[in-house]
């Protein structure tokens, strides 16, 4: 992926790169950063390993064990997103559940908001900006152990609303229209217009891919219902880093991601 036209990199953890393959990820990426100048962003892992097996890191857990492993997993990543000379953090909000009725969002929020302030101040002592990112209303639980995928669904972030209470404990967002289109199991732009409208100063990474409603993220561009030109557009002028987050992009030598840069450079040309 390093060999293609492009300037930054966007490097997902998983829950292995942490613990067992810190130094290979370092060693790997402080070369690429070295031979051909890439900006780095590093995703933090979406999963930890417990003592109990697998689970997804949740700052907003009411868990307090799961939320002080996912701290630590969180603390991790940033230590390694300094070593590699990352400019830019993504992580997720947590607060995704089997149910939505078993999570009450805004106690969720309430613990997500001190712990992404203890998190920040690690994040300015490295130098890194630190994001939260925005989800969809069905979340795809992947076990890692290659099991069926489950639908579970998110409680915090899933509309504009939240980043008016998280602004203050981070740097600022990154939107994932994927997501924002999925906001709703019916979909549709309101939450991506509603991110554009009262965030977009906020928004400093992007997420591109389609979409279809009810669950269907990370499609191709334009094999789905977002209006990427739209999206495009608000972003015009402005200072703001972008990575094609297609399912699978990565494979054949990034293939899919190839063909997702070459629609939305072929998007952005058309607009004036």
């Amino acid at each position: 992926m390093a060999e293609l036209e492009v300037d930054l990199l966007e490097v997902h953890l998983g829950p292995e790169d942490l613990p067992r393959r810190g130094a290979r990820v370092v060693e790997t990426f402080n070369a690429i950063r070295r031979e051909l100048g890439h900006d780095l962003v590093v995703h933090a892992p979406e999963f930890m390993m417990t003592g109990a097996g697998p689970s997804l890191v949740d700052l907003a857990s009411p868990d307090e064990a799961i939320r002080s492993l996912s701290v630590s997993a969180l603390e991790a990543t940033l230590a390694m997103a300094k070593e590699v000379g990352a400019i830019l953090l993504v992580v997720h909000p947590g607060g995704i559940t089997p149910t939505v009725d078993e999570l009450d969002p805004g106690e969720g929020l309430d613990i997500l908001v001190d712990e992404l302030d203890h998190l920040h101040d690690h994040s300015i002592e490295a130098g890194i900006l630190m994001t939260v990112e925005n989800m969809p209303w069905y979340y795809h639980h992947k076990p890692l152990d290659g099991g069926e995928a489950q639908r579970w669904e998110s409680t915090i972030m899933v509309g504009p609303d939240d980043m008016d209470v998280l602004a203050p404990h981070v740097d600022g967002m990154t939107l994932d229209v994927s997501h924002a289109f999925l906001h709703d199991p019916s979909g549709g732009m309101d939450a991506i217009e509603g991110f554009l409208d009262r965030h977009l100063d906020r928004i400093l990474h992007l997420h591109l891919s389609d979409a279809l409603p009810p669950d269907h993220e990370g499609l191709q561009i334009g094999e789905g219902l977002v209006d990427m030109e739209k999206v495009i557009r608000s972003f015009r002028g402005r200072q703001v880093t972008a990575v094609p987050e297609i399912m699978g992009g990565h494979r054949g030598g990034g293939l899919s991601f190839q063909r997702a840069l070459k629609e939305l450079r072929r998007i952005e040309s058309t607009i004036a």
